[in-house]
């Protein structure tokens, strides 16, 4: 019989075999061998990038209120590349407003442009609505072409400061004999000009009343010194041409001065300006420089001639009182902004 104890030993042999044999193969597993480093393989990690939203490249995520057309981020109000829907272009001069293409304020679309309606002789108060030669368009309608100082009035040329039948405005008629004085009915003409069947002329010259009332001067021809005479380019010593009208500006009522400068009611020309008559005021007016007032109302004549109002009073009564009426001005006053 053999001792024990050997076989004891030679388990335990074994038992360590196993043991190395084993942990060589957990190793292995990780890229050990024996007599070299321990290795081991790493997966790259992949991170995205940033990308602003300002780029092209993300331009799909336009910011609010805006649209991707065709890689571009574009208001659809107010493109008029993009108006309303991407590719709808605005024609011509339209412009785009709210998403549709329209024409500026105060302008119309006629064939894809902007006309103003009130004032194209060629689309005069709708498309393509010509005004006949001679015309000019007024507040949408078709007028006489004027000349200077004169005014349409139902398809003909007037001079409202003197045409009784439209005195001022087109239609005011003077009645009673009243003649037209500086666009106001009034009784008489003024001194130097002659009633004329209710108009107030100055014969010397009046294309219409030249010399004697009711002569008229032929086309061509010009009232000058109260004879129809040829036109010419140059007007007699001392006068100007006032549109191929020859007045002396230093005593014509309608041209005092200047061309058209028509003088008020009560005036008469006196050395190219318009001055009062003595005694030629109208009742309940005064005669202030030359001029004719009332001192009742009279903001610069308040009360006296030359006696004016400060700023924020107003002349009543011909007392300077303030504008919030709280009487006569006698000391301080607070006045309220």
């Amino acid at each position: 019989m053999k001792p024990l104890f050997g076989h004891g030993i030679m388990a335990m042999l074994v038992l360590l075999f196993l043991l190395i044999i084993g942990s060589g193969c957990m190793l292995g597993g990780i890229g050990w061998n024996p007599g070299r480093q321990m290795t081991t393989t790493m997966t790259p990690v992949t991170y995205a990038t940033y990308v602003p939203l300002t780029q092209s490249t993300t331009v799909a995520n336009c910011r609010q209120g805006l649209t991707n057309c065709n890689g571009q981020c574009s208001d659809l109000l107010v493109d008029i590349g993009n108006c309303g829907a991407c590719g709808n272009v605005c024609p011509g001069a339209l412009s785009c407003n709210s998403g549709q293409c329209t024409c500026k304020e105060g302008k119309m679309e006629c064939n894809g442009r902007c006309y103003d309606l009130y004032t194209d002789s060629q689309n005069c108060g709708g498309c393509g609505i010509v005004c006949p030669s001679g015309q000019v368009c007024q507040s949408g309608q078709c007028v006489q072409n004027c000349p200077g100082g004169q005014k349409p009035c139902g398809g003909m040329c007037t001079d409202l400061n003197s045409d009784i039948n439209n005195c001022g405005i087109c239609g005011v008629i003077c009645v009673n004999g009243q003649v037209c004085r500086s666009g106001q009915c009034a009784s008489g003409c003024d001194q130097g000009m002659t009633d004329c069947s209710g108009t107030c002329a100055d014969l010397n010259s009046d294309n219409n009343n030249c010399g004697i009332c009711g002569v008229t001067c032929t086309a061509g021809y010009i009232c000058s010194g109260g004879t129809c005479s040829p036109v010419t380019s140059n007007c007699a010593s001392g006068q100007t041409s006032c549109n191929n009208v020859c007045f002396d500006l230093s005593s014509d009522y309608y041209h005092c001065g200047t061309c058209w400068n028509v003088c008020q009611l009560g005036q008469v020309c006196s050395g190219g300006t318009c001055i009062a008559t003595a005694g030629s005021c109208s009742a309940g007016q005064t005669k202030c420089n030359n001029i004719c007032v009332s001192l009742q109302s009279d903001n610069n004549n308040c009360g006296r001639c030359g006696n004016s109002c400060p700023q924020s009073l107003s002349c009543q009564s011909g007392i300077c009182k303030s504008i919030y009426n709280i009487g006569p001005i006698i000391g301080p006053v607070f006045i309220p902004t």
